[in-house]
C-alpha cells in the first residue's frame, strides 16, 4: 500500500504543480501585465521594477490558484486512472475508497493550511 500511496501522491502532486504553475502564470498576465506595460510605455519605469511588482503580486495570486491547481490536478490524475481502469484493479485487488484516498486528502488538508497561513500576509505585500 505505501508503493500506491506514494505513486498516487507523485501523480498529483506532478500534476498540481504544472496546472498551478500555468494558473498563476494565466492570473498574472491577465490581471496585472497589461497595467504594468502601461506604466512601462507611458512612464519610463524600468524592467527590473516591473519584474520586481510581478514577484509581489505572486502571494496573492497563489492563494487563488493553489486550490484550483489542486483540484485541476486531482482531476486529472483520477480521470486518467479511471480511464486506463487502474482504480478498478485496485478496487478488486480489495483496497477501499477511503484508504486509497487518504494521501490526497492529507495533500489537500496541507495545501488548505499552506494558503490559510499566506493569505493574511499576502496582500500587505503586494
Amino acid at each position: 500500500m505505501k508503493i500506491l500511496h506514494r505513486y498516487l501522491l507523485k501523480e498529483v502532486i506532478v500534476a498540481s504543480l504544472g496546472a498551478t504553475a500555468t494558473l498563476t502564470l494565466i492570473a498574472l498576465l491577465f490581471e496585472s501585465l497589461k497595467k504594468l506595460a502601461d506604466m512601462l510605455v507611458n512612464n519610463d519605469i524600468s524592467t527590473a521594477t516591473i519584474i520586481y511588482a510581478l514577484l509581489l503580486l505572486i502571494p496573492s495570486a497563489l492563494t487563488l490558484t493553489i486550490p484550483c491547481g489542486l483540484l485541476t490536478g486531482v482531476v486529472i490524475v483520477f480521470g486518467r486512472m479511471c480511464h486506463s481502469l487502474e482504480i478498478t484493479a485496485i478496487r478488486s485487488a480489495g483496497l477501499g475508497l477511503i484508504p486509497f484516498i487518504a494521501p490526497v486528502i492529507l495533500l489537500s488538508l496541507r495545501s488548505v493550511f499552506f494558503v490559510c497561513i499566506i493569505m493574511p500576509f499576502s496582500p500587505p505585500w503586494a
